[in-house]
Formats: structure tokens, sequence, C-alpha cells
């Protein structure tokens, strides 16, 4: 949980992120680590040969009992990505 509030700055939601929908929580990529995020974040930073992605911004979401990270980056010549991630083992 230490690497994540690093991570993030933030404490994780207690309650349902009432901006966060079952179709975000359901195309959620599930990462086993904060090790595993930070590798599937930065295939995505690297982007297309055209471009490389930024980060615009970050939240921590709760939704059902899970906790997902939303990522949202951005790029010159690419539409942005928004990318969800399912990070259960941020709960103490």
């Amino acid at each position: 949980m230490d690497k994540m509030l690093t991570l993030t700055g933030e404490e994780p939601p207690q309650e349902d992120s009432e901006d966060f929908s079952a179709e975000e929580a359901e195309r959620a990529t599930l990462t086993a680590d904060p090790d595993d995020l930070v590798k599937r974040l930065m295939k995505q930073v690297r982007g297309s040969r055209v471009s490389k992605f930024t980060l615009k911004s970050h939240e921590l979401r709760r939704r059902e009992g899970h906790l997902y990270y939303r990522v949202r980056m951005i790029a010159n010549q690419e539409p942005d990505k928004i990318l969800i991630f399912r990070v259960d083992w941020v709960q103490p």
C-alpha cells in the first residue's frame, strides 16, 4: 500500500465512487502488484512510433468492493487514452 500512496498521492476511497461506471470496471486490466502496474503503464507511455504519451490525470476509484486506478494519457498526434487497472492489492 505504501508504494501505491507514493504513486497516486491519495488514500483509497472507502465507498463506491459515483463517477466510476460498471462498464469501466468490466474493462479494467488486473494487476498483481505495484511493479506489474508500473510495467503496464510504461508500456503505454512509450506509445506508437508517431508520438509518446504523457500522464494527464490519475485517480483511485472503488466499485463493488474492488479498487481501480484510472489513468488519462495524452499525446500530440494520437487520441487520448483512458486506462483502467484493478488494484485490489492496495487494500490493507
